[in-house]
């Protein structure tokens, strides 16, 4: 996965290496000092997912926005949620490709397997403190909204894909895990 970051202009401060036990999520570590304020690494544009990029490479496509008015006619309070669907549609859409996908060196180092509301069952939920109950119950609900949009038929996604639910909470999981809002002020509250 390095060797593609670099290959696509991914830079780092000398003394920062990627860390991982065993394969199952990678980190990022020093064995030097670094000052303070340093900058320790630049990921260029072309490298990062964000749901801007996203409207833009399907925004004349119909089958999102319909997707998107569905979603939102689910539950009102998903249109908020709108980046991070769109991010979970984008890497739906490179899962799908495959070793095709210019992605595929990032998406096949993610792990595969996750510890939060969307895997949870009834019984983890009720074991739980009430508010980390509530918090974990939103998720997998928003999950199950995201869900039922996406395989409502509008996108032209493989139903091979979307009707995978292992590949569903994978995508989902790595859109939400990775999914950082960026506070616009100019932007109305809903």
């Amino acid at each position: 996965m390095e060797a593609w970051a670099i290959e696509n202009g991914y830079q780092k401060v000398d003394g920062v290496e990627l860390y991982s036990e065993g394969d199952d999520d990678w980190s990022m570590m020093t064995n030097t000092d670094i000052p303070a304020g340093t900058t320790i690494m630049f990921i260029p544009s072309n490298l990062v997912l964000s749901s801007d990029a996203v409207v833009k490479e399907y925004g004349s496509n119909f089958d999102l926005e319909l997707t998107e008015n569905a979603l939102k006619q689910m539950e009102r309070d998903l249109a908020k949620r709108l980046p991070l669907f769109r991010l979970l549609v984008k890497i739906l859409a490179e899962y799908e490709k495959g070793e095709n996908s210019f992605y595929a060196p990032w998406i096949n180092s993610l792990p595969t397997q996750y510890y939060n509301g969307v895997s949870m069952t009834d019984a983890c939920f009720a074991c739980l403190p009430p508010y980390a109950a509530l918090l974990s119950m939103n998720e997998r609900n928003a999950y199950s909204r995201f869900l039922n949009a996406v395989r409502k038929g509008f996108l032209s996604l493989n139903p091979d894909v979307i009707n995978d639910d292992t590949v569903m909470k994978f995508a989902y999981n790595v859109a939400l895990t990775r999914f950082h809002e960026v506070f616009e002020p100019a932007r109305q509250k809903l």
